[in-house]
Order: C-alpha cells, then sequence, then structure tokens
C-alpha cells in the first residue's frame, strides 16, 4: 500500500513546523475465516417428487449436483447432504469422501429420505430444498450450500417411464383391503375342490368386487392409455381404498385394486401391459403338467419359468371372471404375437418400487353380505365345471364304452375328471367301479375322496391297499401320510413320508409343509390345505 500526508503543528504562538510524509508497505493474509469457502456448485438439478415413491428415493437419485474445487490445493473430508425440512427429519447425507483434488469437478448423486407425512399431500406444491456441504481445507473446515425451490407433486401422481412404478400403489396391507379380500377369498377357499386354491379364491375376490358394484370409467386423458403422450406426462392413480370408496376406476385403478387383494391373500399377481392397457395375470401355483390336467384351455394361460399364470381383464369386473378370463388371454396372444406384451411379478417390482401405505380419511365400506359373495361364486363356478367337463367327457365315455367293463383306466380317468372340478359324489362311482377290477390308482382315489369327506380310517384303509398293490405308488404314499396326520397318529405318517421322500423327494418338499403346524397340519391334511395327488394313468 502507498499513502501521504501532510503536517502543519501549532501552538500558541503560531505554527511551529509543516511537512510532507510518504509511506510504501505491504499486508499478508495468512489464513481465510470459515465462511468464505470456494467450494463451486456449477450445476444443481432436481427432478420432481412424488409422493407414492418417498422410500424409492432413499436409494435412488432424486436429482444431481456438479461441484468443483475451487481452492488451490486438495480438499479433505468432503461431505454432501440434502434435505426438505417440511418433509423429511434430518438431512439426507449423499456422498461422503476423503480427498477432491484442487480445480477437480464431481457429480454427485442427491438421495432423501422422505417421512412418510409426504403420502398425505392431496394438492401439488413447492417447497424449499438445500444442498449443504462441508470440507477442511489445511486446518480449516469450510461450509456452504445452495438452496432450490422443489416440486412436489399429490401423492396420486405418477409417471409412466416405468411401467413396474405403479406396484407403489399396490397397498395390500391396508385394512380396508384386508377386510374386503380375506372375506371374499373364505368362499373360494371353502368351496368345492375344482382346481386349486388360487383359482377359487382369484374368481371368488373377483365375483365379490363386481357383486359390491365396481366399474370400469375410462379416463381419456391418461397418458398411459393415451400413447401420443410422452411417458413423462404425469397420471393420475387411485390406491384400492380409493377405488373401493369411489366403487369405479379406469384400467390402471382396477388393476391396483385386484391385485392388493390378490396380494392379500398371498396369490402372486403380475401386472401385463400391452399397448395403451394394463391388467393383470395370478400365479396359479402349478406346472405345466398339472395345469393341463386341470383346464382344458391352458392356451389361455400365460407361462413363466415353468409357472402357469392366469391373465384376467379387470375392466371386465362386472362380465364376471370366466369372461375376463378369455378377455385377458386373447389380448395377451394378440400382444405376444406382435412383441408388444410384458409382464411384471409384483413382488419383483416391489424390490425397486415399495407398496406405500394410503394415508387419509377412508370412507366405512358395505362389502357384499356372505350370501350375495357366496351366490355370485358358486353360478360362475359351476359355469366354469359344467363347461370343462363337457370339454373332456365325451371322449373319455367312449373310452369307457370301446372298454365294455375290461379296462379300469378309463373309468378311473373319469372319476379323476370329476374329482379335478369338485363333483365327487360322480367321482365315488367311478372309482368304486375301477376298484373292484383290482386298480390300484382307483383305490388311491378313493382314499383322496374319503379323506375329504373327513372319514380319515376308512381313507388310510384305501391307501394301504393301493400299497400292498404297489409299494412304490407316490400317490398312496401322500395320502397315507395326510390320512395318519388326519387321525392323529404322527408316528405312523411320518414314517409313510419317509419312504414318499426316498423315493420321490421333490413330492416329498412339495407336502413337508403338512408336518409344520401340529393340529392345523391335522386339519389341513383332512380338509385339502394341500393339494389332492389324484393317481391317473395318464
Amino acid at each position: 500500500g502507498l499513502g501521504a500526508a501532510y503536517r502543519l503543528h501549532f501552538n500558541s504562538s503560531g505554527f511551529d513546523y509543516h511537512g510532507l510524509g510518504l509511506s510504501l508497505g505491504a499486508s499478508f493474509a495468512l489464513g481465510r475465516g470459515p465462511s468464505k469457502p470456494l467450494m463451486r456448485i456449477l450445476e444443481l438439478q432436481m427432478d420432481p417428487i412424488f409422493p407414492v415413491f418417498f422410500k424409492y428415493y432413499d436409494t435412488n437419485p432424486a436429482g444431481l449436483v456438479r461441484i468443483q474445487n475451487g481452492e488451490s490445493g486438495a480438499i479433505d473430508n468432503l461431505k454432501i447432504s440434502f434435505s426438505v425440512p417440511q418433509f423429511m427429519s434430518s438431512p439426507k447425507q449423499c456422498l461422503s469422501r476423503a480427498e477432491l483434488k484442487a480445480g477437480e469437478t464431481l457429480d454427485v448423486p442427491i438421495y432423501a429420505l422422505f417421512s412418510d407425512s409426504i403420502i398425505g399431500l392431496t394438492e401439488d406444491t413447492k417447497v424449499e430444498a438445500k444442498v449443504s456441504y462441508s470440507y477442511t481445507y489445511g486446518d480449516t473446515e469450510f461450509k456452504g450450500g445452495s438452496d432450490i425451490s422443489l416440486r412436489v407433486y399429490n401423492r396420486n401422481a405418477m409417471t409412466w417411464d416405468d411401467d413396474r412404478r405403479a406396484a407403489a400403489f399396490v397397498s395390500a396391507k391396508d385394512p380396508q383391503v384386508l377386510v374386503f379380500a380375506k372375506t371374499a377369498a373364505g368362499v373360494g377357499r371353502d368351496a368345492s375342490g375344482a382346481v386349486n386354491n388360487p383359482f377359487r379364491q382369484a374368481m371368488s375376490i373377483f365375483q365379490a368386487l363386481g357383486t359390491y358394484g365396481l366399474r370400469y370409467v375410462p379416463d381419456p386423458t391418461s397418458p398411459f392409455t393415451d400413447q401420443g403422450k410422452a411417458k413423462e406426462a404425469v397420471d393420475y392413480l387411485q390406491f384400492p381404498a380409493q377405488t373401493l370408496a369411489y366403487k369405479a376406476g379406469d384400467c390402471d385403478d382396477l388393476t391396483i385394486c385386484y391385485a392388493a387383494m390378490l396380494e392379500a391373500t398371498g396369490i402372486e399377481a403380475a401386472f401385463i401391459t400391452i399397448p395403451g392397457h394394463i391388467y393383470l395375470a395370478f400365479n396359479l401355483g402349478m406346472e405345466l403338467a398339472e395345469a393341463k390336467a386341470s383346464l382344458s384351455q391352458t392356451q389361455d394361460l400365460v407361462f413363466r419359468d415353468g409357472r402357469a399364470w392366469l391373465p384376467v381383464e379387470v375392466t371386465m369386473v362386472r362380465d364376471g371372471f370366466l369372461a375376463a378370463w378369455r378377455s385377458g388371454a386373447r389380448e395377451w396372444r394378440e400382444a405376444e404375437a406382435q412383441g408388444k406384451a410384458a409382464m411384471y411379478p409384483l413382488r419383483d417390482a416391489w424390490r425397486t418400487y415399495e407398496a406405500a401405505a394410503f394415508v387419509g380419511a377412508q370412507a366405512a365400506l358395505a362389502p357384499p353380505s356372505a350370501e350375495a359373495e357366496t351366490k355370485a361364486f358358486s353360478e360362475e363356478m359351476a359355469r366354469f365345471v359344467d363347461a370343462e367337463v363337457k370339454a373332456r367327457e365325451p371322449a373319455i365315455l367312449l373310452e369307457i364304452k370301446t372298454a365294455q367293463g375290461k379296462d379300469p383306466r378309463p373309468l378311473n380317468k373319469l372319476g379323476v375328471l370329476y374329482a379335478h372340478y369338485g363333483l365327487y359324489d360322480r367321482a365315488l362311482g367311478q372309482f368304486t367301479k375301477a376298484a373292484m377290477l383290482d386298480f390300484g390308482p382307483a383305490m388311491v382315489n378313493l382314499g383322496n375322496v374319503t379323506l375329504l369327506n373327513a372319514e380319515a380310517k376308512k381313507a388310510r384303509t384305501w391307501f394301504e391297499k393301493a400299497l400292498a398293490k404297489d409299494a412304490t405308488s407316490v400317490p398312496a404314499l401322500v395320502g397315507l401320510s395326510r390320512a395318519c396326520l388326519a387321525a392323529e397318529d404322527g408316528a405312523a405318517a411320518k414314517a409313510a413320508y419317509d419312504r414318499l421322500k426316498s423315493i420321490d423327494p421333490k413330492t416329498a418338499d412339495k407336502y413337508s409343509g403338512l408336518f409344520a403346524g401340529g393340529a392345523s397340519a391335522s386339519r389341513a391334511a383332512q380338509a385339502g390345505g394341500a393339494a389332492v395327488f389324484w393317481a391317473d394313468t395318464d
């Protein structure tokens, strides 16, 4: 620095002296206060926030900040955090790095751990957010940051850039979903054993939704159904509780609602997407061979990884389960032939887009009465059984006529057909005729029917007779294990099961759950809690 001064000194008699002074000097800054960091935020980008994905943002980026070290040397202990005070209880640390060299630029993904209060947001809004940083340079810690205005959409908003995202709305643990689904599924579970439990329960839930008055109302503005709209366009999706309250929804709303009902009862559901449309399929819990034995129209199923899935066009909720199944199967075949069909199992999608619980006032629901649900299910099941039996029965009757009472196999086959669809009285007659011809598989099946009729001791006798003819009969060993459990003879049940395990470990593993639940296992063994193993020669 350069300075100059003129001095004039006064006293009582005048002035003593005067003069001109010049000065030259220098100063050195030995340090810089923590209020002046040289870290640069070159770019800060934040995506709009969708409350339904509030768990997703904890491990997936909601934006990006680009920073640059403006210091003349390397910095240490660099930390970046993000906060939205209105919806976060504390800042989320996005980066912790030991060193950043002088002039080095770094892109840092921004994460956020939102509180569940955000899911209660019913209107779009803007909130203040902040990206903060801290680092050490030399012996000094520096802090800084940048504020940004963040758009937060309402709880029902979503974009379709990834079809799996709709899984976040499938709140299968919602209390209203659980009550409705479990009550309706009980009707199918307690019905006679057509096909298997997943099939009957899925049908009974679907019929209950139709009886409840749920209806399809298309949304002409939906970005999903309007293929001309960008996938980034914001759509409005309903939670299952809202769809039940409104008794209406478009294809995605009804699909989400039915999927939640299925998952609430333990049935695995999947989204099916075709151009401009979404519906669902559920896992039948069957492999191809079992599906062929239980269903005449296996072309109406979707097979993935050796498992059978049944497609259901949920928008046809007022037309009945069978019509919805046929329509869903046709849509799948047509779209798959063009390479435009996709299927997303919910349990896989939930690994990325975890389900969010609906927050808000829920209207009191008035589900259909038990009588109405039972009537709707029974009528639809009767139509299904009638169609299935009529499709297969004539060919088997022709075999029986040709055999002229000398071959027990077609008699047993007809009995198995009836048994698959819960027509046990008719099945019993055919099995009895075949057993009179000393046919072991028919004896196994007589044991199965009597066990389903809660006659465990009589059933055990039939299974033992079958094993006397064929000691390695897998269906007979399965049946004997179940009959002994139902008769509360655990030692005999385990002995039969151990024999089964040595002969057919795969089948034994399928029935291992019977030995895990004590008294409940005994009841399951008698009531058909595990699939009945019908002995057939085909």
